[in-house]
């Protein structure tokens, strides 16, 4: 007897919040870190597979409404409902900024693909593109009559397309300032935009329950998929360009745009599904509901094109054609054989600069006038310390502080509490004693330098006295914010090492 071999299965399910969830994204780069934001205010890091929380961030004061991964997976940040954003860098274990000038929800960001930017998009109907280094907005993109839904650069980094729930596509001109395009073939609210990682083509997936395909060389629409039997909730091009993946309620399909055609299809109940990354051969596709969040994996291998597909188009009530004509098998899209322009992703160097993205003087806002959210101090919980070296073997690295200078003593102390034995004379060898360490002495205006005293307290320790904590037993000061800090610092680092040697590994049933 035959059997049938999976290729879609749930990996976990796990509660990801004392409190709904809201919105989650995982890393586009290893696609093995996820982060969430919910009702709780806190934004919660997770490794794919793994069942406890990594990090989790505060800072916030409303609820958290969109989360983002940058290109690196080295910052992550979260939009509140009261319109700020929040940027955190994981491997330094510290939040970095605060951004305001919304004036209500954030529920699009993004990340520049290789500058210091961010883009927003907001409730308020409008788009804002932020300097990460300045603290402060250069522009803001003013177009859609309704809250804008989704945000994404281009692959060059000179163009960002926002989707909206006016059923708008629009592409916007960073140099210029200015509005390249608006696309309107959706008849209603657009729930994402995807750039083709090598053409000029842009994807959007609506609540119409249709994936359009457009050609940015004109702007003109290339192809459409018939309507699935629910909203489009996520779409996602393979990072080869060879196909695009769209999740819907009910399951996966897996689309060719010249002409459109369904490649395949994979029934799946993850119900409201957010966002899906490649890694290993895999396409991990995530989803939430209430305060859980439900991972599943899908064997590429065992799907077209990439491998066999005898179980391909069933269980989705779709055939294998749709608009144009083609069958369901086809040719997947191998880079450097088309007919459209690619994109040039060739870093500049020095980076992005501020003087080539146009920058509106008139919009620059201060933190102070244009927030509705009181900022306050990030705050990075560090969870299931004893289980780090457990969950990450970072290679067995240790990381330590950098050690203190430590200066000789004054004479006269040296000569009074370590005093060195006379060399013998001849040729007799000067046996020294091993050292031990000095007492304590004061620092005075007459002496040299020297460590303090007990009970003497230095300028560090001062400057730390704020968070500090007296342990009775021998009344030694420990610093909770230097403990708490080499706590974090050790939780970013070991973040940065799973997200760096996660590739090349597979999830198993």
């Amino acid at each position: 007897m035959a059997t049938t071999t999976k290729r879609a299965w749930k990996l976990q399910e796990f509660s990801a919040h004392g409190a709904n969830v809201n919105c989650l994204s995982l890393g586009s780069k290893s696609g093995r870190v996820l982060v969430t934001g919910g009702d709780d205010k806190k934004v919660n890091l997770w490794a794919i597979g793994k069942p406890s929380c990594i990090m989790s961030l505060s800072g916030h004061t409303t609820a958290i409404e969109a989360v983002r991964f940058s290109p690196t997976e080295e910052l992550v940040c979260a939009g509140s409902a009261a319109g700020a954003v929040k940027v955190w860098d994981l491997e330094a274990a510290r939040m970095v900024r605060t951004l305001t000038g919304h004036r209500a929800g954030i529920k699009a960001l993004d990340f520049h693909p290789y500058g210091d930017f961010l883009a927003t998009g907001s409730t308020d109907t409008n788009m804002k593109l932020w300097d990460i280094r300045r603290k402060g907005c250069i522009f803001t993109y003013k177009g859609h009559s309704s809250t804008v839904n989704s945000l994404r650069f281009s692959p060059d980094g000179q163009w960002v397309a926002s989707a909206g729930d006016d059923g708008y596509v629009k592409i916007w001109d960073l140099r210029a300032g200015k509005l390249l395009s608006e696309l309107r073939e959706h008849t209603a609210a657009v729930t994402e935009v995807v750039f083709h990682p090598h053409e000029f083509l842009l994807a959007s997936g609506a609540a119409d329950r249709r994936v359009l395909f457009w050609d940015l060389e004109n702007f003109t629409l290339v192809s459409n998929s018939d309507p699935e039997t629910s909203g489009i909730r996520s779409i996602y091009f393979h990072p080869e360009g060879k196909c695009l993946f769209s999740a819907a309620q009910d399951g996966l399909r897996v689309y060719g745009w010249e002409p459109c055609r369904i490649l395949d299809c994979i029934p799946l109940p993850w119900g409201r599904i957010q966002d899906m990354a490649v890694t290993s051969s895999q396409l991990i596709g995530v989803s939430y509901n209430l305060s859980n969040v439900s991972i599943y994996v899908i064997d590429l291998k065992k799907v077209a094109p990439f491998g066999d597909s005898s179980q391909s188009l069933s269980g989705l009530g779709g055939g294998g054609v749709g608009i144009g004509g083609g069958s369901g098998g086809g040719m997947a899209f191998q880079h450097g054989q088309s007919f459209r322009k690619s994109f040039n992703k060739e870093r500049p160097p020095g980076g992005v600069r501020q003087s080539q993205i146009k920058i509106n003087h008139d919009t620059i806002e201060s933190d102070e006038k244009s927030s509705t959210e009181t900022e306050d101090d990030g705050i990075i919980a560090a969870e299931e310390l004893n289980q780090y070296h457990n969950v990450f073997q970072p290679r067995g690295r240790e990381y330590t502080a950098i050690p203190h200078v430590i200066r000789p003593p004054p004479p006269d102390l040296v000569q009074q509490h370590s005093p060195l034995p006379t060399p013998a004379s001849g040729n007799s060898p000067v046996h020294r004693p091993s050292p031990s360490p000095s007492p304590p002495y004061v620092k005075t205006s007459q002496s040299g330098p020297g460590r303090p005293a007990a009970g003497i307290t230095t300028m560090r320790e001062r400057r730390n006295s704020t968070s500090s904590v007296t342990i009775s037993s021998n009344k030694n000061i420990t610093s909770i914010s230097s403990v708490e800090r080499a706590k974090n610092k050790k939780v970013g680092r070991a973040f940065s090492f799973l997200s760096k040697s996660a590739k090349g590994t597979s999830l198993g049933i």
